[in-house]
């Protein structure tokens, strides 16, 4: 895992790809990205048991890299009323976790963990107004009638709050 490289693709119809940037050279991972009105993206990528933020301007051959001090599994990054929201599974020791941070000045602060445990991650994102917004998420923390773990899709509504 430590030589796998991520890149990005582009294709003119979908069915032939070309690679048209290489954004981690060394131990390359789940990868979320946001592309801003001006081409410009941001990216939070798991790596190891560091995640990274990473900022480039087209056409994507110079990467800024940050490390960012914690594992986020299978991240999200999302623009929400006017400031950077990430998602996806924390891993401190063996306990995971559904967890959100906001993201300022590459530093991120938590800001809530949803019920979660076992195998979990991936959250999705649906803005409805500035201030409300549904996110889906898979975990396994929940047991069946046998007492068997089970895979399931939540739902939580996400609220900012003035307080």
């Amino acid at each position: 895992k430590k030589f796998t490289e991520s890149a990005m693709l582009e294709s003119d119809d979908g069915l032939i790809w070309r690679k048209a940037a290489l954004f981690q050279e060394l131990r390359g991972d789940e990868t979320a990205f946001l592309f801003e009105a001006d081409g410009s993206v941001l990216a939070v990528a798991r790596r190891d048991s560091n995640a990274q933020v990473l900022r480039s301007n087209p056409p994507y051959e110079e990467w800024d890299r940050k490390d960012l001090g914690i594992y986020i599994g299978g991240p999200l990054v999302v623009k929400w009323n006017g400031h950077y929201l990430i998602g996806g599974r924390k891993k401190v020791d063996d306990v995971k976790t559904t967890v959100f941070y906001w993201l300022d000045n590459d530093q991120l602060h938590e800001c809530v963990a949803l019920p979660s445990g076992g195998d979990n991650s991936y959250p999705g994102f649906l803005k409805l107004n500035d201030n409300t917004a549904l996110v889906s998420y898979y975990s396994s923390h929940e047991n069946d009638e046998k007492g068997q773990p089970i895979t399931a899709i939540y739902l939580a509504m996400l609220e900012i709050r003035d307080e």
